[in-house]
């Protein structure tokens, strides 16, 4: 498996997994209308793949590493906790 088929299938895994961690507004591809799937045209799965390998390249060589996708992982857990956490405090 190349490279870049395996970041897909990382980064797919990743907007499934966050979209089922935020019901609400599904980021990425994957949208729901009245709790029905809607079809996503390829043209834009595939941009949105494609954003989303240039987020985790962080030395943009065009390879995801491991370490990189971990890494992206991980900023990306902060900033949601970070965000959920001046909205308590706005509510505070």
């Amino acid at each position: 498996m190349s490279h870049r088929a395996a970041a897909f299938i990382a980064v797919g895994l990743l907007v499934v997994t966050d979209a089922s961690a935020q019901p609400a507004r599904a980021p990425g591809p994957a949208r729901t209308v009245n709790s029905t799937a809607v079809p996503v045209p390829r043209t834009t799965f595939i941009q949105a793949m494609d954003s989303e390998f240039g987020k985790m390249d962080a030395d943009k060589n065009n390879i995801v590493t491991r370490k990189e996708i971990e890494d992206y992982q991980r900023r990306a857990s902060a900033l949601r906790a970070q965000r959920r956490n001046a909205a308590m405090f706005q509510t505070l």
